[in-house]
Order: C-alpha cells, then sequence, then structure tokens
C-alpha cells in the first residue's frame, strides 16, 4: 500500500516522513534497537522502490517533528539514516528535522550533517504555525542564506488547530508577511497536510 502511495500519475511529488515527534533520542527508531525493522530498513525499501521504478519524484524526510531540543542526537540519527537512502536511490533530495519541532533552525548552522558531504542533495526543515510561531521567521531568513531551507510544513492555524485567526504585528495580513521574508528564499513545490478539519496552506521555500 505505501508503493501505491508514490506511484503517480500526475506531476506532484511525494513526500515520505519518518515521523517521530517524542522528545527521546530519535537513535532509539534506528534498526539496532528495532530488530532490524526500524528507520533505516523502511527508507532502504522504499529508496530501492524508487530507484528499481526510475522515480525522481520521491522526497525523503529524516525524523518527522522531533520534540527534542538535542541537535547532535538529531544529526547522529540522520547521519545513519542517509546511506540507506544514497545507497538505493543516489541523488534523491532529502530533508532532515530540526529540534523543537523543526522550529529552532540555526541549529545546524556550522554543524551539518555528515560535515556538509551531502550538501547537494540534503536541505534542512522548519515547520511553523502563523498564529503561534511568527516570532521564528526572522531566524528563517537569516538561516537560508547560510543552509539550503525547506519550509516542509506550515500551518495557517494555531499548532492544535483550535483557531483560525491569522493577526501578525496586529493589523498586517499573512500573505505581506510571507512576502517580506522570502524575499531571498526561491520558492520549491508546495506540500499539503490537514489537520483538526482546519484550513492549512501549502509552502515550501529553499536557499538557492
Amino acid at each position: 500500500m505505501l508503493y501505491d502511495s508514490i506511484d503517480l500519475t500526475d506531476d506532484s511529488c511525494r513526500l515520505l516522513i519518518w515521523n517521530f515527534t517524542s522528545s527521546e533520542n530519535p537513535q532509539v527508531s534506528l534498526d539496532n534497537n528495532m530488530g532490524g525493522k526500524g528507520a533505516q530498513y523502511f527508507f532502504s525499501q522504499i529508496a530501492s522502490y524508487a530507484k528499481a521504478e526510475n522515480y525522481k519524484h520521491v522526497i525523503y524526510e529524516l525524523c518527522g517533528e522531533p520534540g527534542s531540543e538535542n541537535w547532535t542526537n538529531i544529526k547522529d540519527f540522520a547521519s545513519a539514516v542517509i546511506p540507506s537512502i544514497q545507497t538505493n536511490d543516489e541523488g534523491a533530495l532529502m530533508i532532515v528535522a530540526k529540534p523543537q519541532w523543526c522550529q529552532l533552525i540555526e541549529a545546524a548552522v556550522d554543524k551539518e550533517v555528515a560535515d556538509g558531504a551531502y550538501k547537494d542533495v540534503l536541505l534542512y526543515s522548519f515547520h511553523y504555525s502563523a498564529c503561534n510561531h511568527l516570532q521564528f521567521l526572522p531566524k528563517l531568513k537569516s538561516v537560508s542564506t547560510s543552509l539550503p531551507v525547506v519550509v516542509s510544513e506550515w500551518t495557517a492555524v494555531d499548532y492544535d488547530g483550535t483557531s483560525d485567526e491569522i493577526v501578525v504585528d496586529g493589523k498586517q495580513d499573512l500573505t505581506q508577511k510571507k512576502r517580506v521574508y522570502q524575499n531571498s528564499i526561491s520558492d520549491a513545490p508546495s506540500f499539503y497536510f490537514f489537520q483538526a478539519d482546519t484550513a492549512q496552506l501549502p509552502l515550501s521555500v529553499s536557499a538557492d
């Protein structure tokens, strides 16, 4: 069934996420801690299938939204998982999560995964909810000058889906604020997701 989800009949991409929202060290979900059927196994199976089918639209996101604030743990997890993808689907685009549900975007500056060895195929994710997390957007603009960044998830409501009131500096609308912070960030294909029956808007950006 999972393979069916990446078999395409249109021009969209498929983002496959190993979601890890726990505050635990994400390394608990590596193969050696899960009887050989952890994150490396999952990604190696998907990457092998994508390669065999000559798919170019599959993007791999590592670690989802970790609650942990420890970048070293996330970085070590990504370093362990990446070979499972690149060995089977060389050159595939990958996204690695950031601490605190992908909000601490600055954590990887000068501390890239594998010392930047995968810089041509690796993006760093940033997530935010418009009603709660606009204070993080200046960091997004600043960090995007030194790291390849993708906003792989954002919502126009509260992070828990309980409010749809979009207020920026008391008056500005979201479109204006979005334009301010994307002046130096190029657009990438949009990703969609839905939460608690509230409308959420697509946005993905990455550094040139």
